[in-house]
């Protein structure tokens, strides 16, 4: 689970709406080929591309 600080501190960085902990997104957006699937602890969008 991340820590409250680090994640506090990413919401700093990139907005509150732009960092994500709800079951819904991190099952939506946390996915990739690595093995052992699991889900991450956050979800962060980027404010710019």
């Amino acid at each position: 689970m991340i820590d409250s600080a680090a994640l506090s501190r990413v919401k700093e960085i990139v907005g509150p709406e732009n960092c994500h902990t709800g079951k819904e997104k991190l099952l939506v957006h946390g996915f990739d080929a690595t093995l052992p699937q699991f889900l991450p602890d956050v979800v962060v969008f980027p404010v710019t591309t």
